[in-house]
């Protein structure tokens, strides 16, 4: 049984079976939160379409609307059946407790049935549960003006109203310290609540804090005058005079004298250290200036070291993990200083980083931290005993320890307290060991609108704002780092005339980028050198070779194939480290991970430095094992179904078997979405194999990878490549393949240019003739054909059609034979020879199946389908679409798909439902648009415009055709213009016009 869970309270998340589905498009997840925010209830397409567009939705926005709910189906996989659609609207069926919103509604509702009775705990444990589903603001990266205005507001006032009586129980239960942290964090969010003050005065005073009660009164006194001109409530104003008069019926009961254990004493030492009367000193660096962001960071400190946050013996120990220079220490001492109240006995701040790699002993801080302590006199001797002394000092004593920059969990262990009332803070570029029981809090890098405030606080507004674009392409070329953004700040301070593009343009080149980021000793190439050197070797190797990706970006088998060995503990290693981050699933489900794009700089340059042959033999080797998996993968997942339908297959060269078999069952599940998953990767490896004179490699990968992904759109691009391979096998004077390469871009252009492409099919045809290369003669055959067809040479499109079937008898497999079929059966349906053309069109099919070639059948039956049509066989012609619509969707052609919704509109066009055919040619010119195929969107265009004429619609049609004539003609499909052309001429004369007196 399939599980969901949907999440509304932050970023929208969604899981399906226990694993997060994506929701990239910002549309998507608006429709999704629209249904979601009506949960089991019909939502009207008019009430979707102001959700998602407000006052502007687009020409046919039920149409867009429609693509939008499939895709969203699709995203939701497994419980896609729980997205429905209803008379006039769509209904996403959702039980209460797999929605977070209606999770909460039930839970405020069962602690208001719990109110006033003798049950307060439930009622405090209910509203616990609530308020802490709440990851951040509700629909915090959905796009929607509508339901931020209209929704957003009632849930954000409910999860307050939640938050407020929470402080309240607890405030009641004596958990004071628990209370106040909650009533402070809410009260500098709502600085205007004024019964969140109310509390928070009344926690403060009954915790002994008379002083800082009165002092919260006059800074509500001056934020109310000042923002609204009133003085505070007359509650407010009595609770005040009570507090000045120190009236007891506000205080609590007295609580519990806490008993103090003796000091540990180890057996070693004679006698244990001597202390002078306790000092309580604060110890902490300054606050960071411009600290901007890293709300829930700090609201995750404030919980978790907290006292109330702690178990009874429980000593609370975080550890703030991450990159190094994503400000790991700003926020550890920015947080301990708000944290100072609740540790009156001390704040402690110890670097725990030496001046060499070589971490500082533990003895030596514990050291530190005895003197600090106020031992007198000789410490003890070891370690174990240092240790035992500072915890019986600390013992019933409430001490903060902020240690900074750990090396790992060996080094903080004997630092740690040992009894509850104090608590850790650490920093570390490491996660810390499941066994330690210290929690972690990964840091990530700011978010770009935080990078760029922090930017302006240090650089001034005015500089900031008169170059918006430079300003945020600084802050991307910095990463987002706090470090680099105040190295970056630091340089353009001292040069006030320079402008931020300049400066940018300098950052723009990464081989300068850690220059201009660093100064002298401070910046990130010290700090990046120095998290280098505290790497062990091995994990020093697998980061070197993260250098040598083309993308930041990586898969687990990417890094085992650089290493020759196991990526995924190499992978895992890093991530301990905070030198990679997971960045979720790819298209294939593989997991990804990602090298911030500063440390893939740094990476870089430590692959390259060649401090010997063996460095350069190194690199090489691993370049070599990497392009040769990855070989190996596409030609696997092309063997496998993922081959396209009428590009020309790979040559038959054995791939070496440089991956466990296992890892390629594994990987290639799905060998389309391998390839797609993987794409910009390989191209970039096709460059590289160019570059180092490995072409036939190169050749291998354009010819499985690019041929199999190729769409419309993409022609710039995929002839960059098949250009690269054909001018380095020419040089390499590989005749074939230099050949083979110009058939890549004969293909890649056959939907944008078509006569360009003719020209150079007819070259491969003559090369391969005289090569005696007839598999390459055949294919290069059949795409000549399809070049006539384009442009309208019936005779010549079929003689070429006919030859390529004449070679397909002799000694061809079963696949190029389909090949040269469906060359030769759209050859006899452009001639009219539509029966015949059936017929050649049922055997292709059949060896496609029979093959298992998914791409080819459905490009197959789309060729059935259109001359079943011809021939009034309107069933068959729906059941080839079907098959083919779902062949398309399995093996992810977006392009494909498209296409056959098309045919599907012609067919019902010819069955005599025109209103069909007009939504589903819409539908096709949505989608084929959106890949980039405007020659196919056009058609669709045309196809609406007919249907529309056949509904007795002659307005609207000609608006359509008129659009379908000038689209036709740019992109040069003349057969298709031509009908346009004939069918606008005869609506324009059966159309009445209006008369200029008319409106």
């Amino acid at each position: 049984m399939t599980t969901v869970r949907f999440e509304l309270w932050g970023p929208m998340r969604v899981f399906v079976d226990g694993r997060e589905a994506s929701i990239p498009a910002a549309k998507h997840r608006a429709l999704l939160a629209a249904l979601l925010l009506r949960a089991g209830q019909s939502v009207p397409v008019s009430d979707l379409v102001d959700r998602l567009w407000d006052t502007d939705p687009p020409l046919r926005a039920k149409a867009v609307l429609q693509t939008y709910v499939l895709r969203a189906r699709r995203a939701l996989g497994p419980a896609a059946h729980l997205l429905r659609t209803t008379t006039g609207g769509y209904l996403l069926a959702v039980e209460p407790h797999a929605l977070d919103v209606t999770e909460f509604r039930d839970l405020t509702a069962r602690a208001a049935r719990h109110a006033g009775s003798k049950e307060a705990t439930a009622e405090e444990a209910c509203l616990a549960q609530a308020v802490a589903l709440r990851r951040g603001p509700l629909l915090a990266d959905v796009p929607s003006e509508v339901l931020h205005r209209e929704e957003v507001p009632h849930w954000e006032e409910l999860h307050l109203t939640a938050c407020e009586r929470l402080a309240e129980l607890e405030l009641e239960q004596g958990r004071l310290t628990q209370s106040l942290a909650r009533l402070t964090a809410l009260s500098a969010a709502h600085p205007l609540r004024e019964r969140l003050w109310y509390l928070r005065m009344l926690a403060l005073y009954r915790g002994g804090r008379q002083a800082d009660a009165l002092r919260a009164y006059r800074e509500l006194h001056r934020l109310l005058d000042e923002e609204l001109a009133v003085a505070p409530s007359a509650r407010l104003q009595e609770l005040h005079q009570a507090i000045l008069a120190g009236a007891p019926e506000l205080l609590p009961p007295a609580p519990e004298q806490a008993t103090t254990a003796p000091p540990a004493q180890d057996g070693t030492s004679p006698k244990p250290p001597v202390f002078s009367p306790w000092t309580a000193a604060c110890q902490l660096p300054p606050s960071p200036s411009a600290f901007v962001g890293r709300t829930a960071a700090l609201s995750a400190i404030s919980r978790h070291l907290a006292p109330s946050a702690r178990t009874e013996g429980n000593v609370p120990v975080l550890n703030v993990c991450g990159p190094p220079g994503v400000g790991k220490t700003a926020l550890a001492v920015t947080a301990a200083h708000s944290l100072s109240g609740h540790y009156p006995d001390g704040q402690w701040y110890l670097p725990l980083a030496g001046a060499t790699p070589a971490p500082r002993d533990p003895a030596e801080v514990l050291a530190d931290l005895l003197h600090l302590a106020g031992c007198q006199g000789p410490l003890p001797q070891t370690l174990e005993a240092r240790t035992a002394a500072l915890r019986g000092r600390l013992t019933g004593r409430r001490v903060l320890l902020v240690l900074d920059d750990a090396r790992d969990t060996e080094q903080i262990t004997p630092l740690l307290p040992g009894t509850a009332g104090c608590a850790a803070l650490v920093t570390s570029r490491r996660m810390s060991t499941a066994s330690a029981g210290i929690h972690d809090l990964p840091l990530s890098s700011l978010s770009p609108d935080e990078s760029v405030a922090l930017l302006e606080r240090l650089l001034g507004r005015r500089r900031v704002h008169d170059e918006p674009e430079a300003c945020r392409e600084t802050v991307r070329l910095c990463g987002h780092l706090p470090l680099a953004l105040r190295v970056a700040a630091a340089r353009l301070s001292r040069r006030p005339d320079a402008s931020l593009a300049s400066f940018v343009a300098r950052l723009d080149s990464p081989r300068r980028r850690l220059d201009e980021l660093s100064e002298g000793d401070v910046g990130l190439r010290t700090l990046f050198d120095y998290s280098y050197a505290v790497m062990t070797l091995g994990d020093q190797r697998a980061f070197r070779m993260l250098g040598l990706l083309p993308h930041s970006h990586f898969a687990c088998w990417m890094l085992g194939a650089l290493l020759g060995g196991d990526g995924d503990r190499a992978t895992e290693r890093l991530v301990a480290g905070n030198l990679v981050e997971p960045a979720g699933t790819d298209l294939a489900g593989e997991p990804v991970y990602r090298l911030h794009d500063l440390l893939a700089v740094h990476a870089r340059e430590r692959a390259t430095l060649t401090d010997g042959p063996h460095d350069a033999t190194e690199i090489a080797a691993a370049q070599d094992r990497l392009l040769d998996a990855v070989v190996l993968l596409a030609t696997t997942a092309y063997a496998r179904g993922a081959r396209s339908a009428d590009d020309l297959p790979p040559d038959d060269t054995p791939v070496p078997p440089v991956l466990a078999g296992h890892d390629v069952e594994r990987l290639l599940a799905h060998p389309t979405r391998w390839m797609r998953a993987n794409r910009s990767h390989l191209e970039a490896l096709i460059e590289d194999a160019c570059a180092r004179g490995r072409y036939p490699a190169a050749a291998r990968l354009t010819d499985t990878v690019l041929a199999t992904l190729g769409e419309p759109g993409d022609a710039p691009r995929l002839l960059r490549h098949y250009q690269a391979v054909e001018r380095t096998a020419a040089a390499a004077g590989d005749e074939r393949l230099a050949w083979r390469a110009a058939y890549g871009r004969a293909q890649s252009l056959l939907y944008e240019d078509a006569p360009r492409a003719r020209d150079i099919f007819a070259e491969c045809v003559q090369a391969f003739k005289r090569l005696g290369a007839q598999r390459e003669y055949l294919y290069s055959l059949s795409g000549l054909s399809y070049c006539e067809e384009t442009l309208g040479n019936t005779e010549a499109q079929l003689d070429h059609a006919r030859e390529a079937a004449r070679l397909a008898d002799r000694s061809f497999s079963p696949a190029d034979k389909g090949v040269a079929l469906r060359a030769l059966g759209a050859a006899l349906h452009t001639a009219g020879q539509s029966q015949e053309a059936l017929t050649v069109y049922e055997e292709a099919a059949g060896i496609a199946r029979a093959q298992g070639l998914a791409q080819a059948e459905a490009t197959t039956l789309y060729g059935l389908a259109r001359s079943a049509v011809a021939v009034g066989r309107l069933a068959r012609a729906r059941s080839a679409c079907g098959r083919a619509l779902t062949l398309y969707e399995e093996v992810g052609s977006a392009h494909g798909a498209a296409w056959i919704t098309l045919m599907t509109a012609t067919v019902a066009l010819e069955d005599g439902t025109p209103g069909e055919s007009a939504s589903l040619a819409a539908r096709a010119m949505v989608l084929l648009r959106e890949c980039g195929d405007l020659r196919g969107a056009a058609t669709a265009m045309l196809r609406r415009g007919e249907a529309l004429l056949a509904d007795g619609r002659p307005a609207e049609a000609r608006a359509v055709l008129r659009e379908a004539v000038a689209e036709l003609d740019r992109t040069g499909a003349r057969g298709h213009h031509a009908r346009a052309v004939a069918l606008l001429t005869r609506v324009e004369g059966e159309t009445p016009r209006a008369s200029p007196a008319q409106p």
